[in-house]
């Protein structure tokens, strides 16, 4: 995936920190790579250039899909596929 994110012009990697993600963030620390997704704390909204990763557990993926539904309703996003 760093190969990827470096062949499509150092794209923003957002991944799941759980279980697999923990090797794959010290992957991305150790090649340096540029742009990935600090974790965000969930009570306050700061980013925490520390973790990487979007930490999955029932309340952030209820949290995830609520947004996503009203980003699809407000149109701020659209699926075309």
């Amino acid at each position: 995936m760093i190969a990827l994110g470096y062949w499509f012009h150092r794209a923003y990697i957002a991944f799941e920190a759980n279980g697999p993600g923990s090797a794959f963030s010290k992957q991305l620390r150790l090649r340096q790579y540029p742009n990935v997704q600090p974790r965000i704390d969930p009570e306050n909204g700061r980013r925490n250039r520390d973790k990487l990763g979007w930490w999955s557990d029932k309340k952030s993926k209820n949290d995830l899909l609520t947004r996503f539904l009203g980003a699809l309703r407000d149109g701020r996003c659209v699926v075309r596929s």
